[in-house]
């Protein structure tokens, strides 16, 4: 008896040779070092020549070849947080600079070549003048503002704080907070009108007894709105989607390894992970939620694509907060554990091509490999540090007592500094983790490492409590 997936897995890697077969292809990454598994792909593919455009290497191993052309631009803006490399990307797409319009037309006098769009940003469906395969349209991106994501939930009946949404001026937002604010503070996040926000950046955490204005200058010179609601205690997570012609596919939880400076009014997002297992009632829960949010997209909005869904799971259950109509850092774990290519999929149905497949044995047997397949990493940019290169060591020990090691046997993972848009970055990969592990109190424990190791200046970081 066939396999579903094996089945699905075929069609979309017969429709992308057939592409991408013979033809020039230009590639977006932020960094290069993330291009390095695509570049190779592509040439077993068939495709002639690639040009990969790019901010910087990044952290890892670089692709090369005679074949590849590497072009490096800046960001035009410093690079502070996620925000700030979106609107670097906006800026790249609506207004590119010369030096990249002119390489681009060497490298592809015709006009002939096919750009994969990646961004996380909208992208037309002709960029620097040549077709475009991939990208989210302005109406998805449009859907992705944390002040428009409520009504959405509600409409697909899910279960989620209080909110307000104000205007973005301090009387309107202390009032909004003194309204909120269950005995843990509130969570205020700007709107987009300011351009795209994630990473949680634009998003603050009043505490109790805290002074507020602070932080009200910030959120006032962010947007025109934001978003109250009450602090939430427990394990930040995610579920994803993806919406087809033949249904909604409903993946497995994720856990976000949200960590909160000491003392800080801001939250640090320092890893994704599949190794994480919530409960079987939570599980149940979160896909569901995702489910009937999948099918209000579709339904309401024509969406076809991946999405996720940013939630707290709280003693009372999983809360929802934010919707991410992209294939986001969430899915984008998920693919990296398996030999199923999401990413692909999202980019087929998002240009419109209609596959025909059941949509129940493909989820189910998706599941069946995410389960079994886990990743995880945790990282988080610096300032404070600005590498040229990639420096690895092993790690030993516990979350309690991370330390370095020069014995491959007894490591538990690896620890990298390399460069980024901010200066530097930190990832810790662990060599392997027991499936239900939890990896946020790893990422603390990385980043305390990496502060004794590099003068990272991570500092101190509370850990969410984790509720079953």
């Amino acid at each position: 008896m066939s396999d579903p997936l094996d089945e699905l897995v075929a069609i979309l890697r017969s429709q992308e040779a057939d592409r991408l077969r013979g033809r020039k292809v230009i590639v977006f990454a932020p960094v290069l070092a993330a291009t390095a598994t695509r570049v190779e792909h592509y040439r077993q593919l068939g495709v002639t020549a690639q040009l990969v455009l790019t901010f910087g290497d990044g952290t890892g191993p670089l692709p090369s070849g005679d074949d590849l052309t590497v072009v490096r631009t800046g960001y035009g803006a410093p690079v502070r947080s996620a925000t700030d490399e979106l609107s670097a990307w906006t800026r790249l797409l609506d207004d590119p600079p010369v030096e990249v319009l002119e390489a681009v037309e060497r490298f592809d006098p015709t006009g002939a070549a096919l750009v994969i769009s990646t961004t996380p940003t909208a992208s037309p469906r002709l960029i620097f003048g040549r077709a475009s395969f991939g990208g989210r349209s302005a109406a998805d991106e449009a859907l992705e503002d944390k002040t428009l994501c409520g009504p959405i939930f509600t409409a697909a009946g899910l279960a989620t704080a209080p909110e307000e949404i104000v205007t973005a001026d301090r009387r309107s937002l202390r009032a909004g907070a003194a309204r909120l604010d269950e005995g843990a503070g509130v969570v205020i996040s700007a709107d987009a009108s300011h351009g795209l926000n994630g990473g949680a950046s634009k998003v603050w955490w009043l505490r109790p007894g805290a002074e507020p204005e602070p932080i009200l200058e910030r959120v006032c010179a962010s947007g025109r709105t934001a978003r109250v609601m009450p602090f939430l205690e427990g394990q930040p997570c995610s579920i994803h989607g993806i919406v087809t012609d033949q249904g909604v596919l409903i993946l497995r939880p994720v856990e976000l390894c949200m960590l909160r400076p000491v003392g800080g009014t801001g939250f640090v997002q320092a890893g994704i992970s599949s190794w994480w297992d919530p409960s079987a009632a939570q599980r149940h829960q979160m896909r569901a939620a995702a489910r009937a949010t999948g099918e209000v997209l579709a339904r309401v909005h024509g969406y076809r694509g991946a999405f996720g869904i940013d939630g707290i799971l709280t003693a009372e259950g999983f809360r929802a907060h934010e919707l991410n109509p992209r294939f986001s850092g969430g899915i984008s774990a998920l693919d990296k554990g398996v030999d199923v290519p999401l990413n692909l999929l999202d980019q087929t149905v998002r240009s419109g091509v209609h596959l025909d497949f059941d949509a129940d044995a493909v989820e189910q047997r998706l599941l069946d490999e995410l389960d079994a397949h886990r990743f995880g990493t945790a990282y988080l940019s610096t300032g404070s540090v600005s590498p040229s290169e990639t420096t690895t060591v092993l790690v030993a020990g516990t979350p309690d007592e991370l330390r370095p090691c020069d014995d491959e046997g007894a490591a538990v993972g690896r620890l990298e500094l390399g460069p980024a848009a901010m200066g530097g970055l930190v990832r810790f990969t662990p060599h392997r983790c027991t499936p239900g592990t939890r990896l946020t109190p790893w990422a603390a424990a990385a980043l305390e490492l990496a502060d004794s190791l590099w003068h990272t200046d991570f500092g101190a970081m509370e850990q969410p409590v984790e509720w079953r």
